[in-house]
């Protein structure tokens, strides 16, 4: 049935400027008095954003410099200090006018040191900042991540530094369990587990300081069966295998349904869609709502919660002909624009389209969500908001629930430059974003994402998208879930284009101009996440932040940002994918971020993944650190295996970077292994400390060869090699300047397979050719293509 509802320059440098007074005498003779030559001062002048600081030791604190008067804007930094000299001042890493001070582990005396910025233009020009260097207050817990078979006790020791009542109380909790059912501890930390597996089979064990209740440390507990192998790990080189991830174990159907019988209401420009939308049933059969294709509508407009039939959707759509519009599978592009309805957002803090909590059984189909740029005022809005995520939506059941945006454009402004914070906010379960556009989604000085969640179960599905943002382009988490030990979970990204357009960087890399300085950060950002597959992704362009961050691809960093202890990443599969031009390096796992305690990291997958032009300001290939800010979690079965990754220019310090500073009998990975990769670093270190080095109990370790004090880390001789140069007790590498000697077919044409002689061929310890698998590589990412 059928339904209608309504139808002159300055010069930068001192100059002489000759001033001469003529004094007239009687006798009609010009006489020269005076003849002064003056030099103007230097226009010159720089300024710190920031004049102090307070830092923790081993801690970082940024740094940004202004320099004006000249178009040279570059600075260099320097550190100094009365108490202390080189790097016991602490250590400087920088880029131009941005800059990070690391504090070294131990506080020097006078605790104070001063950070310098020269103008390069004019070094007599500098600026200084005065930081204060405090001892750390934390805690730790060991062991880290034991097994424990049922029924039986295990000891736990727990340690504060910086404070002289070094006391912990002790509890335990778990997600699946509570009480006795989750095991006990005692005062002492002994703790005994429970006679019955609990499910998930994981609870925390928490040591918190009695002197600063806001410090403690966690760690998780794996409860087994007392006739179960208890895969205890005796550290040192016993070449353990790392547990491989969980893949999801629940997918999204995005599927079309069957609509032969749905009701069809008609809307037209200056139509009332809210009305169409509020009257729409889903419930014994659904409806299609089809909007006039080259009309505009003022958002918010709310999908409101239904009573639907099982199976029965309302389908909200462009009603252009499908000839006109993209195929099922088949993204849109801004070029089906005309075809399609623009929903506007136009009021500060408010989506153009909003679902409900408690909302199922919506698709949403050929429709353009847009800023409005005249007058869009952003305050922490999305274009397309599903669910709620404030401590308002608490429940499991009170989530929207199959959610489908698929062919959809969802876009913000680049001229003129308009703040937008997210392009689509998924706090929902089961929903999906398919065959979309996003982008131009970015924000001046604050976090933008073009598609992020964090106050949901899943599952989602995030595929064949263009992804377009400033920030984070996909962002797991970054606030606290307000839904009681739930996270994100069974997440599926596959086949997207991510992509931060070079016109973004500051000043623009295509045009040279001072444009707007967005807030730049990571590529792909999990700060939680629970059975996560990546695969057949491109990942393009990233670079050392205007936000200071080090413009890293991939980053993996667990992060509780108040109360929400639960939190964490685990069983994350990272496969077949490519990664271009990442000036900060390829990324790479943590153990966690920020003072608050959390689950951590466990169980990552890197594998068959090609990333080019690696590293060009950083100079890292991948970071791998179980420093935690005080949260040790240990981080066991990280595994990186048959990837590609080649430097962007001669600029590869490291291969790998690992940083950590850790109490005495604490071990940051476990079963780490690195099997099969062919990788670029120069002549000095494969792996390697970053400036920030590496400690124990406050003693400096040799990083280079990380079996001195990492467990269970596994090098494999049979990694490509060029040379036989060691840098490690398992392995070797290949110097940037000989790595064709690897022996790729084209490497000029970007062919990275492997030709017939080349010294890895059939050479990986499972004897298939070292590095990425390039024909599943190529597969995987064919038809995924960019703007």
């Amino acid at each position: 049935m059928l339904n209608s509802v309504g139808a002159n320059k300055t010069s930068a440098r001192g100059s002489a400027v000759s001033l001469c007074s003529l004094s007239l005498m009687v006798l009609l003779s010009l006489t020269l008095v005076d003849c002064v030559s003056l030099k103007t001062p230097s226009p010159v002048a720089i300024t710190l954003k920031s004049t102090s600081a307070t830092v923790a030791t081993g801690s970082t604190a940024p740094f940004s410099a202004a320099v004006t008067g000249t178009s040279n804007a570059s600075v260099t930094w320097t550190v100094s200090g009365q108490g202390c000299s080189g790097t016991a001042c602490g250590t400087i890493s920088s880029r131009s006018s941005f800059a990070v001070y690391i504090a070294p582990p131990l506080a020097p005396s006078p605790a104070i040191v001063n950070i310098i910025a020269t103008s390069v233009a004019d070094s007599s020009q500098s600026a200084s900042a005065s930081v204060t260097i405090v001892p750390r207050v934390a805690v730790t817990v060991a062991p880290t991540n034991p097994t424990v078979p049922t029924g039986t006790m295990q000891r736990f020791s727990g340690s504060v530094t910086a404070e002289s009542n070094t006391a912990v109380s002790w509890s335990v909790s778990g997600v699946g369990c509570g009480g006795a059912a989750c095991g006990t501890i005692s005062a002492s930390g002994l703790y005994s587990a429970p006679m019955v597996v609990p499910s998930p089979a994981v609870v925390f064990v928490k040591a918190t300081s009695v002197a600063d209740p806001t410090k403690s440390a966690m760690v998780n507990v794996t409860v087994v069966s007392s006739g179960g192998n208890s895969g205890g790990n005796s550290g040192g080189n016993n070449m353990v295998m790392p547990v491989l991830p969980t893949l999801p174990q629940a997918q999204v159907d995005a599927s079309m349904p069957d609509t032969t019988d749905y009701t069809v209401v008609q809307v037209n420009a200056n139509g009332n869609l809210q009305s169409a939308i509020n009257n729409a049933s889903c419930n014994p059969t659904g409806t299609i709502i089809k909007i006039q294709a080259d009309a505009t509508f003022e958002g918010p407009y709310i999908l409101p919660v239904k009573a639907c039939a099982p199976g029965k959707w309302v389908i909200l759509r462009s009603d252009a002909p499908d000839t006109n519009l993209p195929a099922l599978n088949q993204r849109i592009t801004p070029s089906f624009e005309r075809y399609v309805p623009v929903i506007l957002a136009k009021w500060s803090g408010r989506p153009s389209i909003e679902v409900a909590s408690g909302a199922s059984n919506y698709r949403l189909m050929f429709l353009e969500a847009k800023v409005d740029a005249e007058v869009y005022n952003s305050t922490h809005a999305s274009l397309i908001a599903i669910g709620d995520g404030s401590s308002a939506q608490n429940t499991i059941a009170s989530q929207p629930k199959n959610i489908i945006v698929d062919r959809v454009l969802m876009r913000g402004s680049d001229s003129p430059p308009v703040d937008l914070y997210r392009g689509i906010d998924l706090e929902c379960q089961y929903c999906a974003v398919a065959n979309s556009w996003i982008d131009q989604v970015h924000v001046r000085g604050f976090d933008s994402q073009g598609i992020v969640g964090w106050n949901s179960t899943g599952p989602w599905l995030i595929d064949n998208n263009y992804i377009e943002a400033a920030a984070e382009n996909i962002m797991l988490c970054g606030s606290d879930s307000h839904i009681p030990g739930a996270l994100p979970s069974d997440i599926t990204i596959t086949h997207n284009y991510v992509f931060k357009p070079l016109n973004w960087k500051w000043p623009s890399q295509t045009t040279g101009e001072a444009g707007p300085n967005w807030a730049i950060k990571n590529l792909l950002e999990m700060k939680c996440g629970i059975r996560v597959l990546i695969e057949g992704n491109v990942f393009q362009n990233v670079w050392l932040g205007q936000s200071d961050q080090l413009g890293e691809a991939i980053k993996i960093n667990p992060a509780n940002q108040k109360n929400a202890p639960w939190t964490g990443v685990s069983d994350l599969t990272f496969r077949l994918n490519e990664v271009i031009n990442a000036e900060g390096g390829f990324g790479g796992p943590t153990c966690s971020t920020g003072p608050n305690p959390t689950r951590g990291n466990q169980r990552d997958l890197f594998e068959n993944n090609l990333s080019i032009a690696t590293g060009g300001a950083s100079g890292r290939r991948i970071l791998v650190t179980g420093t935690s800010n005080g949260n040790t979690c240990g981080m066991p079965d990280v595994y990186f295996n048959h990837n590609t990754i080649l430097a962007a220019n001669d600029f590869a310090l490291t291969m790998i970077t690992m940083e950590s500073i850790v109490p005495a009998g604490v071990v940051p990975l476990q079963r780490f292994a690195f099997h099969n990769n062919i990788m670029a670093y120069d002549s000095r270190w494969g792996v390697a400390a970053s400036s920030m080095e590496c400690f124990v109990s406050g003693v400096h370790q040799p990083c280079w060869t990380p079996d001195a004090w990492w467990s269970d880390l596994i090098f494999d001789t049979t990694t490509a090699t060029c040379d036989n140069k060691s840098f490690g007790p398992h392995a070797v590498a290949c110097p940037v300047g000989e790595i064709n000697g690897v022996g790729f077919v084209n490497s000029a044409a970007s062919d990275y397979h492997l030709a017939p002689n080349s010294i890895g061929k059939y050479a990986g310890t499972d004897g298939k050719d070292v590095g990425a698998d390039m024909d599943a590589l190529n597969a995987a990412i064919a038809g995924v293509v960019g703007p």
